[in-house]
């Protein structure tokens, strides 16, 4: 895409879609971090009550979220039509995301993973064949068309292999009480979620704010480290996430799951982030455009951002399975306070490269935060 796209159409499709996979987990509300427990005790069949009710929180959700999403994206200069389309595409993934959590949950991780190939790497595959052997092709509204294809491919797969796999036991239905209390406890899950994600799209728009042409640039390295942590989440954290939940009773099990799958995803993440920055430059000359060659020392800070995140990531598991949803809350919202106060004043006197400064070191906050509060905490409890 980057090779044969102009670098002004691969910045704007990254900010886009930055948009979209943020308002994603707006309109989720976070509300897996309550339902996933929940569904997983009903495993292996499914309360129809409480599908129909996350069903009816999604629905207001949608009501809220859509027009003040239309405007954020009208503002930063997408067309009405687009930012319309934009609300499709945040349908197709949070009904994929939250179909894929709840098979990932049940312990089918290896399912989990290839519905989220389905989802997140074909249509990018097709894009690219497309871009490169069909040269009318080569602009965003093509690459739009042919996401929002496979994202509809996908979403009615997903619904026919969960509908199959795991029966709903009773109707739809509504469980008023069930509702309430997952608002509770999923509203401050979801507040440190919003500060996290920020991050990961915050930084997009506070580039494209203060030196929109090093937005390209940023995009393209910005895609590199997502789908490096991409990679992570799905080699490792699909097969612990699921056992962490299963064994919060034996805190010494847990503690040990949480040491190997920290151990596995910065061997993962070293490797992946090795092999990317050794072949970043032939593979900018292949691309071609002088807009991300002379940004090239942007890569290895991003990826570091990104490697510092992903080693937060077995103490998260663990302190969700535990339950300490206030400490995984806490610490997110630290890092944001972090990224802001940083970014404005770095982000202004070095760009693009200030942006990031002010993510790693809040990411380098939230990972501390939670590793150091997990070890402590389960130490102490399994002594006493």
């Amino acid at each position: 895409m980057a090779k044969y796209l102009l670098p002004s159409d691969v910045g704007n499709f990254g900010v886009f879609q930055s948009g979209v996979m943020y308002a994603v987990y707006l309109v989720g509300l976070d509300f897996y971090a309550y339902s996933t427990r929940e569904l997983v005790a009903d495993y292996p069949r499914i309360c129809g009550k409480k599908i129909g009710s996350q069903i009816v929180i999604y629905i207001f959700s949608y009501l809220i979220v859509a027009p003040i999403m239309l405007g954020v994206f009208v503002s930063l200069g997408f067309a009405w039509w687009l930012s319309i389309v934009a609300i499709f595409f945040v349908f197709l993934e949070h009904a994929n995301q939250e179909m894929v959590r709840m098979i990932e949950a049940f312990g089918q991780p290896v399912l989990a993973g290839n519905l989220t190939i389905l989802r997140s790497s074909v249509w990018a595959i097709i894009g690219v064949l497309a871009i490169v052997f069909i040269p009318s092709q080569r602009n965003m509204n093509s690459i739009l068309a042919i996401w929002a294809t496979f994202g509809l491919i996908s979403t009615v797969i997903t619904i026919l292999i969960v509908r199959k796999k795991f029966p709903i036991a009773g109707h739809l239905g509504v469980d008023w009480e069930w509702l309430k209390k997952g608002l509770k406890i999923a509203g401050l899950f979801f507040i440190g979620t919003l500060a996290v994600r920020a991050l990961f799209t915050a930084d997009k728009f506070t580039v494209k704010i203060l030196s929109e042409v090093e937005v390209p640039a940023y995009i393209l390295f910005s895609a590199f480290g997502v789908a490096t942590l991409t990679v992570v989440e799905a080699s490792v954290f699909a097969f612990y996430y699921p056992k962490m939940l299963r064994c919060t009773s034996n805190l010494e099990v847990l503690r040990e799951l949480v040491k190997k799958s920290s151990i596995q995803s910065f061997i993962v993440g070293f490797i992946l982030s090795s092999i990317l920055l050794i072949t970043m430059h032939p593979l900018l000359n292949v691309i071609g455009h002088n807009a991300y060659i002379k940004n090239i020392e942007m890569a290895p800070l991003i990826l570091l951002s990104i490697f510092i995140y992903a080693l937060g990531l077995g103490p998260h598991y663990g302190l969700y399975a535990m339950k300490m949803d206030r400490i995984i809350v806490t610490s997110q919202l630290s890092g944001i306070f972090v990224f802001l106060l940083l970014a404005n004043y770095l982000g202004v006197l070095a760009g693009a490269k200030g942006v990031i400064f002010s993510q790693i070191v809040a990411f380098l906050v939230i990972t501390s935060i939670k590793s150091v509060y997990f070890y402590n905490h389960t130490k102490f409890l399994a002594k006493g």
